[in-house]
């Protein structure tokens, strides 16, 4: 579910650097950071994008939300270029009614409220102070372009390449935690459905008939047997009967058969 982030519920820090910081420390550099202004990185998604032009990175932090994409509202405006409505060169300016954002070559620089600024002029103003650069064209934008731009993106965005994104220290350990203990579980199964498979024991085909000798390892000694019951220890039994979990299950002239486990046992009778 793809949650619109307000300008009122981004932090944004602004860090200058001598040049751009490579991809293997960004993510110490911005941890640093969030200590120094004793952030916790685990509560919010890092965004950010660098100013080449002013060599800083604007930082911006979003609190997490359960099962949510945030997505910037200012980045919204990426639409733009996406759809080929405007062209990915020069700089823009979008001005809404609560905020404005400038755009260089298609990507978005940086992005304020409007309590500060609350006319064009006074944007430009704060803007010139901001970048060297002339601004190409200017969008004031209505409330009724705003929601539209809102809906095409929302339905596009998975299609238009994100903003820059770095996910908190806990959340990477969390995640590996997690493919830790699955893979641990996957592991314990697969162990548990081997020693079940060697516990089970399949009845052959041509089952071999166990010999006097060893059914007396694994079975009660019959002591006597009266017409049909045989008497172990000192219980009588008769088929159906049972007597520490060997079932009695028939007697005859020739044999008496026990079922133990599943598995069929028979003694033959002494001729």
């Amino acid at each position: 579910m793809i949650n619109l982030v307000d300008i009122q519920d981004i932090i944004t820090i602004q860090k200058s650097v001598t040049e751009e910081i490579s991809n293997r420390h960004l993510k110490d550099f911005f941890f640093n950071i969030l200590e120094e202004y004793d952030i916790q990185s685990d509560t919010y998604e890092l965004f950010y994008v660098f100013s080449n032009q002013r060599k800083q990175y604007n930082i911006f932090l979003v609190k997490n939300e359960i099962n949510k994409t945030n997505i910037l509202i200012p980045y919204i405006f990426t639409y733009n270029y996406f759809s080929k409505k405007l062209l990915s060169s020069g700089v823009d300016l979008f001005i809404t009614k609560d905020f404005f954002v400038l755009y260089i070559n298609g990507n978005m620089e940086c992005f304020k409220d409007n309590e500060e600024t609350s006319t064009e002029e006074d944007i430009k103003i704060f803007l010139e102070k901001y970048i060297d650069m002339n601004i190409d064209n200017t969008y004031n934008i209505s409330e009724e372009e705003l929601e539209l731009i809102k809906s095409k993106y929302t339905n596009n965005y998975k299609k238009i390449k994100q903003i820059n994104k770095i996910n908190s220290k806990n959340n990477i350990k969390l995640i590996s935690f997690i493919s830790i203990i699955i893979l641990l579980a996957i592991f314990s199964i697969n162990i548990k459905e081997e020693e079940n498979n060697n516990l089970i024991i399949e009845e052959p085909v041509n089952k071999k008939v166990p010999t006097k000798l060893d059914i007396q390892v694994v079975l009660p000694i019959i002591k006597a047997r009266v017409d049909n019951c045989i008497l172990i220890e000192n219980q009588w039994l008769k088929v159906g009967d049972t007597y520490n979990k060997f079932m009695l299950l028939n007697i005859n002239d020739t044999y008496v058969e026990f079922n133990h486990n599943d598995t069929k046992y028979r003694i033959e009778n002494d001729k």
